[in-house]
């Protein structure tokens, strides 16, 4: 159900709105824009969606990682690039969070591409602060 989904720190909502994508802001599911989550701190908007899932009743929610979250700055191993994002050391603590529920059952990770990553060191990187969030 739409009402079970959390779509955290996406910044593509201008670019999906010009291609005529339909607006995730008018379903059910809780969408929160990086812009929202930098404005209350990551932390906050973390607790509040992770709430929000809860009081759903779910026995258990799966976690979607897309790679394309992280700053570009940081993370240019990805296919669909865009300006932003969250850092190394966020993602860790959003992945904490996400395990204190204790209600998640799993992870997928996607959109990164390590043929974009000659030396290893985003990859390096990023596998670290999963592993440290995930720890």
């Amino acid at each position: 159900m739409e009402r079970d989904v959390a779509v955290f720190g996406y910044r593509d909502s201008e670019q999906s709105a010009q291609y005529g994508c339909h607006d995730i802001k008018s379903t059910m599911m809780n969408a929160i824009e990086l812009i929202d989550v930098q404005r209350v701190g990551l932390q906050n908007a973390a607790s509040l969606a992770i709430h929000e899932l809860l009081k759903n009743e779910l026995i258990g929610f799966w976690i979607h990682l897309d790679a394309d979250v992280l700053d570009d700055s940081i993370m240019s191993a990805v296919d669909y690039r865009l300006p932003g994002g969250i850092t190394f050391s966020e993602l860790s603590n959003l992945l904490e969070l996400i395990i204190l529920s204790k209600k998640a059952v799993g992870m997928s990770i996607t959109i990164f591409n390590p043929t974009l990553d000659k030396d290893g060191s985003m990859t390096r990187n990023f596998v670290s602060s999963i592993v440290e969030g995930l720890s």
